[in-house]
């Protein structure tokens, strides 16, 4: 089955530095980060999410990791208080527990 909503570059899996970049159409940067659209291009006219690149005359796509970025920040802004972050391989790293003695 075919994502119509993402442009794939070859080798998908590929995780080394010099993987390919995916890049996320309009209805899959709103499935992931649970915006929808004018709330996506006002937070980019803010400066506060990621800009848009231009495929073509017609169309527009954001950087997979560039998405990803964004919302592991958005995550740690939100956990900041409770000393959580969430590390790039989503991973979560917990507090340091102070023994009692």
């Amino acid at each position: 089955m075919t994502d119509n909503n993402a442009t794939i570059c070859p080798d998908v899996n590929d995780t080394s530095p010099n993987a390919p970049t995916r890049i996320l159409r309009l209805p899959e940067v709103m499935r992931r980060v649970g915006l929808k659209r004018a709330s996506i291009y006002s937070a980019i006219a803010e400066g506060s999410f990621p800009k848009q690149i231009v495929l073509n005359a017609r169309a527009v796509g954001w950087i997979e990791q560039e998405i990803e970025d964004w919302l592991i920040a958005r995550v740690n802004n939100s956990r900041q208080k409770q000393g959580l972050f969430l590390t790039s391989s989503h991973h979560v790293i917990l507090p340091t527990l102070r023994s009692s003695r």
